[in-house]
Formats: structure tokens, sequence, C-alpha cells
């Protein structure tokens, strides 16, 4: 977007084409890049149509630009102006319409028409008997030389105040130029405004333009905010700060348009202000070199400047073509409306857990892991926008508990056989009974995120450069594979889940400090032992509590391995997770989490028994009680007799060990293995 003014001068300015002693010239253009689309069999290609053969007239369009001067994203009649686009003379929608995904398109609207167009041009060559084209920027072979602009050399895609383009749109509220003036009549230009927001909206149902607007309304699918008024200045002025010199030749308008020594006044460079990507409406850039075939800092027809490193975009919104493979995949629907879309795509990358960027979740997922109201980590008075209830408390949340009402349905209905027989959901493995590390590495079963190489030399020693964990100890882990040399899978899992035991130091299953995985339903919170406490734990160690959230699946890695709070199961370096702009999307990032949720348990039908046989002496009396004694020596060696056995029981064929034809129970069906110990 840029928006350039040249103000109302005592004398005409011989550079420009217009006459500044009548009023202020404003110029606006506004580039839409299309991303996407839908499927147009006609062209064989994907395109975004611009309108259909039933936008006519006033509230048929499909896409309307608003002028948003309070960033509402609704259009308030009363002070702002829009206008939609039709299909053009003769009903039928332009070729040029028909965006497909990486084309621009651009659109000038002026309050001072030069030669009928709304494109600006300056005579900045030093011949007087022409203007060259400054925006858009498409080069020194459109010229305006004082007469009227044939439609074939009109420069934008849509211009405002062409007559070859009046049919293809239409305003809101007065004539053409009077989209930056204010409503009602008489229109004037926006006096005293200086920035404004560009709003681009969509209707509702946009297969349905002929809908009166109260059924298929506009609504807002993205906004350019903070377009900041430019000031053109030929006549110089000194009230600037710092003040800017006169422009007293062509040569001086093209130093000033190409923003050279001495006009070069960083607060106003006469440049088109451009996203970095599409999807980061947060990074608002000016041009910051010529650009193309001219001098100019504007990117108007061409792409911008400032686009991440190699040209490449790496901002998107997921659309799965496929159905839900996981319960994860809701993570990745944002929560904001479509106008906050843009606004958004970056926040979501960022971490929830610490500083700064503990702020307000813009995907479901964020708002999972949000364990409080207290949004900005201030843990003072909550602010209007944290209080929604107004009662000046901060509520704890366990937005997690949602996903224990949804599942993922499993694919056993599509196997050989009858399904109705399959007894048990195959393929799940309980986290908590995992005790090997050769287990947890086929349950991640991804050679991108670990690395189980061990006697790499084959000597049949595990030497020191082949210790996964890179410790000191004869503990094998499981390495990551990009090199994140703080990170052993194997080991930050353990202590993620049995924790340190206070006298060994090791992670010990079964202990006080123990937290083991839970359903997502839990609303629990301990404080036997917490995230933040690295060192020795002690016994009755209550500060502070572990949010309900890292008590499941969705737990943070301990703190020994991350200080920002990395997701037990998040693919990335500490670096890609912290910072302002993090650099892996939360698809890829929690991709290994959406499968192994969809492949683990927190239950088990599978249960190792240890039992005990002891033999009393007892003596029934009168009334028909049985009174215990002592333990009984049976083969009199002078030690009490016990038999110990150890069991692994499978209760899920409890169903095959009853057989309904004669009503009897096999017992020993549910038996697996077993071994007497003495």
């Amino acid at each position: 977007v840029m928006w350039l003014r040249q103000e109302q001068h005592t004398s005409n300015i011989t550079e420009t084409p217009f006459n500044e002693t009548t009023a202020d010239a404003n110029f606006v253009q506004i580039e839409l890049r299309s991303l996407a689309g839908t499927y147009d069999s006609a062209a064989s290609a994907f395109r975004v149509p611009l309108a259909t053969t039933a936008s006519t007239g006033a509230n048929k369009g499909i896409w309307r630009i608003l002028r948003d001067d309070n960033t509402n994203a609704v259009f308030d009649a009363a002070t702002e102006n829009a206008f939609e686009l039709l299909t053009g003379v003769g009903g039928t929608v332009a070729p040029g319409d028909k965006m497909s995904p990486g084309t621009l398109f651009s659109i000038a609207t002026s309050d001072t028409p030069i030669g009928g167009s709304a494109a600006l041009y300056i005579d900045s060559s030093g011949a007087t008997s022409d203007y060259e084209l400054v925006a858009p920027n498409k080069g020194p072979t459109f010229l305006y030389t004082g007469t009227p602009i044939p439609a074939g050399q009109v420069a934008p895609d849509l211009d405002l105040q062409h007559s070859a383009h009046t049919a293809r749109f239409v305003l809101a509220s007065g004539t053409p130029g009077d989209f930056l003036s204010k409503n009602p009549s008489p229109y004037q230009p926006l006096a005293g405004v200086s920035t404004t927001s560009i709003a681009l909206q969509r209707r509702l149902n946009p297969y349905r333009p002929q809908l009166p607007i109260g059924q298929n309304p506009y609504v807002t699918v993205d906004e350019f905010s903070g377009v900041t008024r430019r000031e053109l200045k030929f006549q110089g002025d000194s009230t600037l700060m710092p003040p800017l010199p006169a422009v007293a030749s062509q040569s001086d308008a093209s130093m000033r348009l190409g923003y050279t020594a001495p006009f070069n006044a960083p607060l106003y460079p006469l440049a088109s202000q451009e996203r970095r990507q599409p999807l980061n409406a947060n990074a608002i850039v000016d041009g910051t070199s010529a650009i193309g075939p001219s001098p100019h800092w504007n990117t108007f027809s061409l792409n911008n400047q400032n686009v991440p490193a190699g040209g490449a975009f790496n901002l998107f919104q997921p659309h799965f073509d496929r159905d839900f493979s996981s319960t994860i995949d809701l993570f990745h629907v944002f929560i904001n409306g479509p106008a906050a879309l843009t606004a958004s795509v970056v926040p979501s990358r960022r971490a929830l857990y610490t500083g700064a960027t503990k702020t307000f979740p813009v995907t479901f997922g964020q708002a999972v892991a949000l364990q409080t109201e207290d949004r900005d980590g201030s843990g003072g008075v909550p602010s209007a926008a944290e209080d929604l209830n107004g009662d000046g408390v901060l509520y704890s949340n366990h937005f997690h508990r949602l996903l224990s009402l949804v599942e993922v349905p499993t694919r056993t209905h599509r196997q050989l056989g009858n399904p109705l027989q399959v007894n048990r959901i195959p393929g799940k493995i309980n986290l908590n009974n995992v005790r090997d590390r050769h287990v947890y590495a086929a349950l991640i079963d991804d050679r991108e995120a670990i690395t189980t190489e061990e006697d790499t030399n084959r000597n049949g020693i595990i030497d020191a450069g082949e210790k996964l964990n890179g410790s000191s100890d004869d503990v094998l882990g499981l390495a990551d594979a990009t090199g994140d040399t703080g990170r052993d899978w194997w080991k930050s899992f353990l202590e993620s889940r049995d924790r340190l035991d206070p006298v060994t130091q090791l992670p010990l299953p079964i202990t006080g400090y123990s937290l083991p995985f839970r359903d997502s339903a839990n609303a629990a919170a301990t404080t036997r032992y917490s995230y933040a406490n690295t060192g020795t734990p002690t016994i009755g160690d209550s500060s502070p509590t572990v949010p309900s959230i890292d008590h499941t699946i969705m737990r943070r890695l301990p703190a020994s391995s991350s200080a920002v709070g990395r997701g037990l199961f998040d693919l990335a370096t500490e670096a890609e997770f912290d910072g302002t702009s993090p650099t892996i999307d939360p698809v890829i990032r929690q991709r290994l989490l959406s499968k192994i949720y969809a492949n683990t348990t927190t239950r088990s039908n599978c249960f190792v028994v240890f039992a005990t046989i002891g033999m009393f002496e007892c003596v029934e009396l009168p009334n028909g009680a049985v009174r215990i004694g002592g333990q009984m020596d049976v083969d009199k060696d002078g030690t009490p007799d016990a038999h110990r056995a150890i069991f692994i029981i499978d209760r899920s064929e409890a169903l095959e060990a009853y057989d309904q034809g004669s009503g009897t129970f096999d017992w020993k069906k549910l038996i697996k293995a077993r071994q007497r110990i003495n």
C-alpha cells in the first residue's frame, strides 16, 4: 500500500501535471497477491475470481476494499468509504480478473486524476513535454503528455479514475475520487487524518453474490493497518524535521523520487509499505532501494523486496486435504476471526510458557497449552482482556480436557474379517509401561528425530564417542538426530515420567516423585516435584505446582533439557522454538506428537502380577470363626514356608475365556506367561 499527498500550494509546481493551487492531491495505491484459489475447469488451473457474472452492481460483488479509518473491520458508512469489484462491460469477467496463485493485482485511486487516470506521473527526466509514471512502477514506457491516457496504456490493473474501468467497480458513496473522502456530502479529503487501514472483505458465501447483504454479508479476511500518508513536498517545507529542500528542477524531482541526497529525509521516504510475506501482517516495512526499471522505491506491479532469504515464503495456513489423522490436528485451528488471520500466523509459532511471548493464544493448541487466564504472565491484577467476567480473579484453565471428548476412529474396520470379533485396539503402547529405549525408539520411529546407532565402529564395545546421550556414564540413550546436544530423547522421557529419586539421583519408577502419564481428561495438579526443580528434590517440595497438562502426553520437557518450555515431543531446538520469530511451523513441530498421540494410551489390559502364597496355622472356634496363627514350617527346615510366582495377565482375553455353550470360564487363558520363583 502507498498513500502520497501533495499539499495545496500558492504557486503551481511544474514537475507535476496537476494544479497545486486548487486543492491537496491524494494518491493511494493497493496491491493484492493471490495465494491459492478454486479450480477453474475452463482454464484447468486454480484461480481466484474477483467477480462473477452476477456481480453487476452495488451489493452484488464478491470482494470489497474498505478504507477502515478506525480499524474495527466494519464499514462505518458515516465516516468511511468502500468499493466493490464488478464484472465490467458486457457482464463478463476479464481474464486478468481471475488471479492465479502468485499473481499481483494493482489498484489505484486518486482525488486528482492525471489524464483521466489515478496513476501518479511526475516529470523527473528533465523534459517538460512529458511526465513519467511513478506508481505503479512499470518503467519509462508509460508517459503522460497532456492528453487523456488511452485505455491501452492504463498502468494499474484497476484504475478508479479511468473511464475504461468505470464498470469494473462501484463506490459505496460519492464519485470515484471520493474513496479518500469522508461522508456525507460535500466530500472532502481526509482532513487531519494521516494514517488509515485498508481492509479486504469477501462475501460470506462467494458463490451467491446476488443475495442481499443482510443474508450474505461482507466479512473482513485481511487488513493492512498503519497505512501512513507520505508527503511529496515538491515545493519544500521548512516545518518538517529534518526540513526538506525545495525541488527546483526535474533533476531534483528525480532525486526526491529516488530517495537520494539531499532529498532522502529519513522521515518521509516515498516508498511503498509492504509485508515481508503475505501472511505476516506483523512485519510492515518500507521499500529499501530502487527496484525494477526505475529509481523509484515502490514495488507496485513488482514482487516485494523485503522477503525472507532465498525469496521463498515460509508462512502458511494449514489446509489438510485429508481426514484428521490425529486429535492433535485440532491444535492448528485458528481461534481468531478471519480478519486477524494474517496477524496470527507468526504468533501461532511462539511459545506461551515464557516471558513476553506468553500472550493471547491464537490457535486451539495454544489455548490448550495456556493453563491460566494470566495471559500476559504478569501474575498480578488481571487486565480487562483477561478478566472476561469482571470478577477480578485469574482462574486456571484445563482446556486439554476437551481432547478426551473427541477421537479419531481406528482403522480396524478396514481389515479383513469381522471387526466385531476384534476385542482390543491394536498397536497402542502404554507410555507408563515403556522400560526399554528400543521400544521408545520404535514408538518414535523417525530417524529425522533420533539416532539409534551404537557400536558404529563394530568393535563390540560401546566406546566413549558412541554413548548416544553424550554423558560419562554407561546408560545409553537416544541422541537427537539434528545435532541438538542438549537433548537425549530417552533420558528426557525417563526424567519427565519417573523423575529423579532424591537418594540415588536416578530416574526410578514408582517413587514419591514420579509423574506418570495420565489421560487428557486429567485435571489434577501436583506440588510434589516441579519442572522448575532441576537439582536434588527434597521431601515435601511443594513449589511451584506442576500444571495439569504436564500430567498428560502434552507435557513439557524437563527444565534440564529445555528452559523455554518445549514439549516433550516437539521437533524443534531451543532457538527454533523461542524468540519473536520462530522458524518452525506448529504443524511440523508437533508432527511427532500427532503420530504418538494416536498410538499410545495410559490404560492397559496387561498386568504383571506378583503372587506370594504362605501357609499359616489356624483353628476353628465353636462359633464357626477361624483364628489365624503363625506361619507354618511344613518341611521342618527352620524357615517358614512360602511360594512366590510372577504372572503376566491379559484381561482382554476374558471374552475368549468364557464358553457360552458350557457356561464355564477358563481363567488360564488370561495368563500369557508365568514363572514360579520358589
